[in-house]
């Protein structure tokens, strides 16, 4: 598949996720090929955007409703540990610390 780095900003603002994550997911999906994956990851190397991705930045909140999702990736092992972490720019226990006190975190 192709897609636009205009179309990984419209989802990064709409979703509160990252471009670079969302690379990485459509690729795990297979939505993505590989040869596309690696092309826009090195494309990212290149321009510096591995650190400060291009376009308006998106604000440092993160929402429980994203913490959750990466709780349930995690729980059902879609994503590893330390790419949860990554994904909300965090170490795992700094997230869980944010949950309104008493909310158990993980698989029901």
């Amino acid at each position: 598949g192709h897609l636009s780095i205009p179309e990984l900003h419209s989802l990064k603002h709409k979703w509160g996720l990252s471009m670079q994550a969302w690379l990485h997911r459509l690729h795990d999906l297979e939505v993505i090929s590989d040869s596309t994956y690696r092309r826009a990851m090195m494309r990212f190397r290149q321009e510096g955007w591995r650190t400060k991705e291009p376009g308006k930045q998106v604000e440092e909140v993160r929402t429980d409703r994203l913490v959750r999702l990466v709780e349930q990736a995690l729980a059902e092992d879609l994503v590893s540990p330390s790419r949860a972490s990554e994904l909300l720019g965090q170490p795992l226990h700094a997230a869980r610390a944010a949950w309104p006190q008493g909310l158990e975190v993980g698989v029901i």
